[in-house]
């Protein structure tokens, strides 16, 4: 696992490492989830992508899927559901998904 504090050092961190899954904030300084999520996908296809965010309902699908997004998760986020659906996005891979964050 490897925290940066921006988007534009998320980006730098994948070219320079082996993930599985990049799991990013929407809303960060320098780039925003959406394009993290955009320069991963191009930098390597097949990497899993997972946007945290607030703001899920005024994220469009159609716009989520063109950056390369593989799973939406609205916060706030419980801890168990985060696990429960990285595990899912790496072993059951779907087309794109949304996430409530919490179980009910």
């Amino acid at each position: 696992m490897t925290a940066v504090e921006d988007g534009v050092r998320a980006v730098e961190a994948f070219r320079w490492s082996t993930f599985d899954v990049v799991l990013t904030d929407l809303a960060m300084p320098g780039l925003n989830g959406l394009q993290v999520a955009k320069a991963c996908k191009r930098h390597r296809p097949g990497v899993k992508v997972v946007v945290l965010t607030g703001w899920d309902l005024l994220l469009e699908d159609a716009e989520c899927i063109d950056h390369g997004v593989d799973m939406v998760i609205a916060k706030p986020v419980q801890f168990h559901v985060l696990t429960a659906t990285l595990r899912q996005v790496i072993h059951e891979p779907a087309p794109f998904q949304r996430s409530s964050g919490v179980l009910r």
